[in-house]
């Protein structure tokens, strides 16, 4: 349980695959993908698979979390938000280390 009355789920059965992370609050599930940074490949499939998770769960938007443990990377360019559209799907996508 987590503060206002929502949840988490992990390891989400959703139609073919498994989400990372389900957010469920108000009876909304509010899907989560998270991928390791392995090039541009995995990046748009895990965009693919962001937007493919908010339509199984009838979501508008849905999220990417993407770390990246590179060390040649800054801190500056490894931290980001954006946002990308996939679909008509919003996707947030967050950058890490």
């Amino acid at each position: 349980m987590m503060n206002g009355g929502g949840h988490i789920i992990r390891d989400m059965a959703a139609g073919t695959g498994r989400l990372d992370l389900g957010v469920v609050y108000e009876d909304i599930i509010y899907p989560i993908e998270i991928k390791l940074w392995k090039g541009e490949k995995y990046y748009r499939a895990g965009l693919e698979q962001a937007a493919r998770y908010a339509a199984i769960f009838g979501c508008k938007e849905g999220w990417l979390v993407m770390c990246d443990q590179r060390k040649r990377k800054s801190w500056k360019e490894k931290i980001f938000h954006k946002q990308e559209i996939i679909d008509e799907t919003v996707i947030h996508v967050f950058g890490i280390r």
